[in-house]
């Protein structure tokens, strides 16, 4: 377990986001509710109380080049990195504005809450985790539906990670080292408070996007409209939900 300072850590966010997705290009940059995709996580993660700062990681692709004006016209920190070496340009963000702790985030999650983003990482700072999670891959159980993923890493911990990577042959993976091996990291999942099996907010395909689209008209969401509160318009309105059950099918 590594210890903390007696002082808050600087705690940075960082979005990956990237505009070659062969699903759905630039979905980042596609419009919902007259707001970019990156705009919304942006503007939604700037809301929690325990971010210091927001960087957004993207790559030195010339496909990217469109991410990367609409960052510096909106005023975001950005940095540009490998397209292969995903936890490398991860590093070298919350690096850049000097984290001690990370919050990874995802740039087709336009829906992360920022009270979703406090409560991981006041776990994560309270219990003194090397890693805290509310949601990991399967086999792993699931609480958070896809969308509101939050993963918290002490600066620490993430270098161990980027140190071995190449040795590993994991330089387009991020997070699994920390918590692939039981009691490698100190590790925390945090489950949601209610039940949410059948949402899924994360943006992968047109059908997606299309579904979060009907959501947010229907619940006049704004960026600081809380996911409780999305969550009671995806459940009283199944045809909002029904759209992207098509997502495998649409590209």
């Amino acid at each position: 377990m590594r210890a903390y300072s007696s002082m808050r850590p600087r705690t940075v966010a960082v979005v990956q986001a990237r505009s070659a997705s062969v699903r759905l290009p630039r979905k980042v940059l596609l419009d919902l509710a007259e707001r970019a995709v990156i705009d919304w996580v942006v503007g939604r993660v700037r809301r929690a109380a325990t971010v210091d700062q927001v960087v957004v990681a993207t790559t030195d692709d010339p496909s990217d080049n469109a991410l990367a004006a609409h960052c510096r016209d909106a005023g975001y920190p950005f940095v540009r990195g490998s397209t292969t070496d995903v936890l490398d340009r991860v590093v070298t963000a919350a690096a850049s504005e000097r984290a001690d702790v990370v919050v990874r985030l995802r740039g087709h999650s336009p829906l992360v809450d920022p009270d979703v983003v406090d409560l991981v990482v006041r776990t994560h700072l309270s219990e003194r985790r090397d890693y805290t999670a509310n949601r990991l891959p399967e086999p792993q159980p699931h609480t958070y539906p896809p969308g509101l993923d939050v993963e918290v890493v002490s600066m620490a911990a993430l270098t161990d990670a980027w140190a071995s990577r190449r040795d590993r042959g994991r330089e387009g993976d991020v997070t699994s080292y920390l918590y692939e091996a039981p009691g490698r990291f100190n590790v925390r999942l945090v489950g949601a408070p209610v039940e949410t099996a059948d949402a899924r907010w994360s943006i992968g395909t047109r059908a997606d996007l299309e579904a979060l689209r009907a959501l947010v008209v229907a619940a006049h969401a704004e960026l600081s409209t809380p996911w409780t509160d999305l969550l009671a318009v995806w459940q009283r309105h199944p045809e909002i939900a029904a759209l992207n059950d098509r997502a495998g099918l649409v590209s």
